[in-house]
């Protein structure tokens, strides 16, 4: 079993399958976690090497953006998290797609 098992809804993990058609299917995939995030932590290092698998890495795919932000599994995490998602998606809304250029952010999997 994989951790975290006991969420039902894993959709998503089924539609990586074909990394080609996932792609197809989202012009933006953002992931989030606090640094100290105990609760999610192994799950989503286990996505990650899944998606690198499938050709689906932030480093592979230009969509697929990952943060990382100080902080454990708490409001704190999410409302910037939720900010930063926003910006992506407004600004991709208005006709810019240089999502990383206008987030004001280096790299896909930084720590903020």
């Amino acid at each position: 079993m994989r951790n975290g098992e006991q969420f039902e809804n894993h959709d998503y993990l089924e539609l990586m399958e074909d990394g080609e058609e996932f792609k197809k299917l989202f012009r933006l995939f953002f992931r989030a976690i606090g640094t100290e995030d105990t609760v999610f932590a192994a799950v989503f290092e286990e996505d990650s090497a899944l998606m690198a698998e499938k050709g689906l890495a932030p480093e592979m795919w230009n969509a697929h953006i990952e943060r990382k932000y100080q902080g454990d599994h708490c409001w704190h995490v999410w409302r910037q998290a939720i900010y930063d998602f926003l910006q992506l998606i407004f600004r991709e809304s208005a006709g810019n797609n240089s999502r990383e250029e206008n987030f004001g952010r280096q790299s896909h999997n930084n720590t903020i």
